[in-house]
Formats: structure tokens, sequence, C-alpha cells
């Protein structure tokens, strides 16, 4: 699925955000929570973590949305399940204990670290609870005429190991599988039955093959990798046992390297809509092989010594008896994000109107017709001449904005020794090079062509992409002078501008920083049934902010994508929504000016949400104490205006504590945003 910027939706015109003031008490009242608050330290600290499991918890959302429109959830430190209601007319929550999540007692010998809690709201009164340990409990919540909500324990189930396919893991197969629960769905099964669909996420450690590697200790004996399982709980309101826990039922399995960063059900598909960094795919069988060594044994070369060829023929000795080669690699090439430059060695003497060649959207075609030979005189240089045929890229390319340049004096090859022409350098090898625009800004290629097989049905050497010699070293000197300058705290730039960073570009004078803004992402659809791909290319894009959480927008299907340093908001086409056999396409809405760049300069921010083209909103962790804990509004200005207006409030931190969760109650045209802290939930109103 492609994202494609509507170029009359782009402000090249804006210059700036104004500060919109907004006023911290009239806008936001804080609430103390009930029994000690709330907490994000309720998993067993013994297993160790890695990298992008930290990086998910950090962007865990403990506030949980109803879709009755006036409660939110969150489970408190003791374990119980809250909801928190908002009246018409009260301006303060009122908080139910709703049920109490039975509490597992872990030792250090426990295996594996157990998830977050977490809760999902199936309809108006029927809530799932998972404890993160791998027990999930159906709760009905019911208000009485006293306005208070109660809640009843409808159905416990587990997933233990023998519930999910079989890989190299080595478990009992009665132990529990901690789990993290992304999307769900109610579905009636009949006789007053129902169904209940959810999308789950589970930790692999695959055991590696191999001794470990000499250069360190500490590396880890596992392969990790992530189960993303769809299973499926049968709920009988008229079973008489609720207290014995069933039996989860698991329907299909894929298998990626990334968790889920977000997940929902698209009812009138059958489908779900996954955003991860990678792909997830179906193990090729049913157990999962195991990791190879590393390095392979493909991967393993011998290092040349001075003076030997390895490409050669080799002496008694083992050293080469001839020369080193003078003939070139096919071709080189590097890529910016939206360029890539390719170079062919061609003999200086090729006429230009001998080279044909083709640049299609798709696919090269490239041929020399008549190629002469490259001589020194004596012996013939083999030069590797270029032939194409209808040979397919990567990726695609824009046609229109690339072309090609025939230099027969470039940098080749000289010889200076006897032999020359008057003592002088002569040019037996030219330089042709293709100059080509990228057709998706920001996509890296891994190669240049898709496949490895040339015209003649050869497989060709890959060649690895390489960097340009001037380019490294103007990389080299502004490093060593940005270090110098740290160490001395004088002038970087020579101009007299004085000591240090000026306090207001203090954020903003990372220019590879601000590139890498937004998280990597991949939209993948798949089936409900199988859990087979039915749509998405693998495309890597860079996600900004996915709408806020809130009982009107249970899925992502509006997305703010990185274009430049824009934030262009895209929404999946109605008309496709409706639509069981149609395909869907994102649409470009409207669009956030720079505000790639302003999310640049934000060091401590752990949720960017989206409420469509009203406003973008950052929300700072405030785990620093009285510092941080600010929430900032960027609000979408109008086309073609050069300014718009940005806000800030304060929402975490301090008293409140670190920030938990964020969603948001919609109130007519007045959206009221919940915010969770550590001690006290935090409303904001009028501020959108």
């Amino acid at each position: 699925m492609q994202f494609v910027p509507e170029r009359a939706l782009l402000n090249p015109k804006f210059e700036g955000y104004k500060l919109d003031a907004l006023s911290q008490s009239e806008h936001v009242s804080s609430h103390p929570l009930p029994d000690g608050g709330a907490t994000q330290a309720t998993v067993s600290g013994h297993s160790q973590l890695s990298f992008k499991e930290v990086q998910h918890r950090i962007g865990f959302n403990h506030l949980f949305i109803g879709q009755g429109g006036d409660t939110v959830g969150y489970i408190d430190k003791s374990g119980s399940f809250i909801l928190a209601k908002f009246g018409l007319s009260e301006p303060r929550p009122l908080f139910h204990v709703v049920f109490e999540v039975p509490q597992t007692i872990q030792g250090i010998s426990s295996t594996p670290s157990s998830e977050y809690p977490s809760a999902i709201s199936l309809d108006v009164q029927n809530w799932i609870v998972s404890d993160g340990t791998g027990r999930l409990y159906i709760i009905r919540a019911r208000e009485d005429s006293n306005g208070s909500i109660q809640g009843v324990l409808v159905a416990s189930f587990e997933l233990t190991s023998s519930m999910l396919p079989s890989t190299s893991e080595q478990r009992s197969q009665n132990e529990l599988v901690p789990l993290r629960m992304h999307a769900a769905h109610i579905l009636p099964a009949g006789n007053g039955d129902f169904r209940v669909l959810i999308l789950i996420s589970t930790k692999l450690l695959i055991p590696t093959s191999g001794a470990p590697h000499p250069s360190t200790k500490l590396r880890s004996p596992h392969k990790i990798q992530f189960r993303v399982s769809s299973i499926s709980l049968h709920i009988s309101p008229t079973s008489s046992d609720i207290t014995t826990p069933q039996k989860a039922e698991c329907r299909w399995s894929i298998v990626g390297d990334d968790i889920p960063a977000h997940a929902t059900y698209h009812i009138p598909r059958h489908e779900f809509l996954i955003l991860s960094e990678s792909e997830f795919i179906h193990p090729q069988s049913s157990a999962l092989s195991i990791a190879p060594p590393d390095p392979q044994l493909d991967e393993i070369a011998p290092i040349p010594r001075a003076g030997e060829n390895l490409d050669g023929p080799e002496s008694t000795n083992g050293m080469s008896s001839q020369a080193p080669s003078l003939k070139p690699p096919p071709y080189s090439w590097t890529q910016t994000s939206d360029s890539l430059t390719i170079a062919f060695f061609l003999p200086a003497s090729t006429p230009k109107s001998h080279i044909r060649i083709t640049l299609a959207p798709k696919y090269l075609s490239l041929l020399i017709l008549d190629p002469p030979e490259v001589r020194d005189g004596s012996s013939t240089l083999g030069t590797h001449l270029p032939r194409f045929a209808m040979r397919e890229w990567w990726d695609g390319i824009d046609a229109s904005a690339s072309f090609w340049t025939w230099d027969k004096e470039g940098d080749a090859v000289t010889k200076s020794n006897s032999g020359t022409r008057n003592g002088q350098g002569l040019h037996f090898l030219g330089v042709l090079t293709l100059y080509l625009e990228k057709q998706h800004e920001g996509t890296r290629w891994p190669h240049i062509f898709g496949t490895p097989t040339t015209a003649d049905g050869s497989v060709e050497t890959d060649v690895p992409e390489t960097l340009d010699p001037s380019e490294l070293y103007a990389v080299r000197e502004s490093l060593e002078k940005y270090t110098a300058s740290l160490t001395t705290g004088e002038d970087a730039s020579g101009l007299g501008l004085g000591h240090g960073v000026p306090s207001l570009a203090q954020q903003e004078v990372d220019d590879e920083l601000d590139s890498q803004v937004g998280r990597k992402t991949v939209f993948s659809w798949v089936s409900a049934d199988d859990g087979r791909r039915t749509m998405g290319n693998g495309w890597v894009h860079d996600l900004l902010a996915l709408p806020i959480p809130s009982s009107r927008n249970i899925g992502p299907w509006s997305v703010v994508i990185k274009n430049d340093i824009d934030g262009l908001l895209y929404g999946l086409s109605r008309e496709d929504d409706d639509s069981v056999s149609s395909g869907l396409r994102w649409v470009h809405h409207s669009t956030y000016p720079a505000l790639a760049f302003v999310l640049a300069s934000k060091r401590d921010t752990r949720f960017t949400f989206h409420h469509g083209p009203r406003a973008v909103m950052a929300f700072e962790t405030g785990s620093g104490g009285s510092a941080g804990g600010n929430m900032y509004i960027y609000r979408g200005g109008k086309n073609g205006e050069k300014w718009a207006k940005q806000a800030v409030l304060k929402v975490g931190g301090g008293n409140a504590g670190t920030l938990l969760g964020v969603a948001a109650l919609q109130r007519d045209l007045d959206p009221v945003i919940v915010c969770l802290c550590e001690h006290e939930l935090i409303i904001l109103r009028g501020v959108l």
C-alpha cells in the first residue's frame, strides 16, 4: 500500500509555529487516584529484556478506553481493574473497582518475564482483562440504580505452550505463556454464546547452534523472535463453572523479528491490520528452524596478505604468481535518501552514440553497440562491459527525473609508468554514470537490482554499496571539528559567534537526528482466518503519529506519515471501507507542516497522537521530577498559510508522577483528553 502525497495539499511556504497560550488552570484539572495509584513496575525484573522489548514497554499505553464513550480503565498497583466514569455534568470522574485480578507469585527461578496487565473493551459492557502471565478474564461491567459499576466474572482462560505451534523452545507443555494483547473483537456464536478473537504476541527464545563467539562472553545463547497469534475464546453465559480456566484455541501463528506497534480488527474485511517495524511470515514448518551460527560459512573470507591476490592462480607458497589485476568491478553505486548514483567503467574510445540506455520506472535496459577493446599496447585488459535487458530495479525510480552522463576522461584508470606517452597519464577507461531519482523517498535500497540474474541467465555477483571517499573525508573533518569545539567550548564556525551553542538551537543542531524522527513501520493486512497476508508490499514508512485512542476510533484508520520534514495525514478511503472486495488505499487529507522537524527536538516523548486534521499531540514521560511532563500541541494550519499555532500544557511529573497512558473521550465536537499518571488522573478540556 502506497502513501502518495497530494501536491496541492503541501505547504512549501510554511515558516513556523507561533505560541497559542493556554491557561493551565482553565483547561487542566487533576484528580487523585484511589488506593495508591497506578504503576508500570508490575512485572518481574529478574529476566533480561531485549532492546525491542524495552522500547515497546516504554510506549505501552496503560489507559484503556471503553466503547461506551464515558469510561476509561486501568489496573492499579494492587492488580485491581478500575473504571473511571465521566458524567455529562459531573466534572470529576468516579472510580469503581470492577475486578480484582488474581496475582501470581513469581520467584527468581520463574521463567519468562510477564507482560504488563492490560484490558480491551469488547462492547459497552464486556471487557477482556489479561494479567500478562497467560491468563485471560472476561468481565461484564454493569451499572446499578445507584450509579455504581459492578463487575461480574463471565469466564476465565489460560494460554499454555501446548496450545501454540511447536517450536525449538524448551518449555513444558503446561507452562503458561506470557502474552500481550493487541486487538480483540467479539462475534456471536449462536444460542446466546459468543466468541472473542484476540490478536496477541508472545516471545520466542530459539536456541542458537555452535559455540559462542570468542569476542564476547555475554552473547545470548538464544535468538529472540516474536510470534503473533490469533486465539479464540468460546464463552457461554449459561455456564455454571466460571472459576475453572478454559483452554484458549490458537487459530494461527506468524513469526517476525519485532513486536507489533499497533494492530486492529477490520470488520468488513475480517482482517487484522498490523503495524510493525518488519513483516511477519508463516513458519516454513511446524518447528522453527534453529538459528544458524554467526558468522555463517558463506560469510567467512580469508584476509589477504601484502601482495597476495586471492582471485588469481596461486603459486606453491600460497602467493599469487601474477600482479594485481586492473580489472574494475562491474559497477559501483551509492545512494542518498532520495537518489542513487551508479557508475560503469567503459573503454574511453566508446562513442556516445553507441550507448543505448532506457531508464524505465521498473527496469533498466543498457547496451553498448560494437564495444571496442581496451589495450595498453601489449595485452587486452578485461573490462566487464555492462549489458542489461529489461533488468528489474529493486524498487521503482522516477524516470522523468533520472538521467545519465558519459565522461570518457573521468575518474578511471591511468598509467604513469614506462609505456605512458611523454610521461603523461594515459586515460583508457571512461565512466558512464546513471543518476536515478527514487520513486519512494526515504526507502533504502539494499541492492540495485531485484534479482541477481543477468541477460544471459548467469548469476551476477552482488555489488555492495560504496561511499565516495570525498564524502567520507568531509564527514571525518566535520566530526573532528565538532568534537574539538565541544572540548574547547570555542566557536566551531570561526565566524565569531561566541562560545557554545545558542540555547534556542541546542535541540536542533543535529541534522541526522532530525532526519531519523519517526518510527519505521510496515503496514500489513492479514486474514483473520489463516493469518495469510492479503495486502501490503513490505515498504517501510516513517510513522509520526497514530490517532489518539478513542471510543469512536478503535482502529488506526488515519495516520501521520513523514514526508521530508512535514507530517502528512492519510486516511482510508470511505468507499473502500464499506466494500469487502475492493482494495483499500490511503488518501492524503491534510498536512502538518514541519512536524517532523519540531518533533525531533523532543527528547523525552512517550506518546505522539493526532486528532484528525485538528492537532498532533506529543506527550513527555515526566519522569524527571518537576521538570518535563509537558504536552505539546501542534495545530493543523490552513493550506498556504505561513504560520500555525502551537500550545504547551503540563500533564505529568511532580506530584502527578510519570505519565502512563493517554485516551480521548468524544463529547460532541469537544473531545476530553484523559491522561493517566502514577498518582493522578489529568483531565484536559477545550484544548483542541
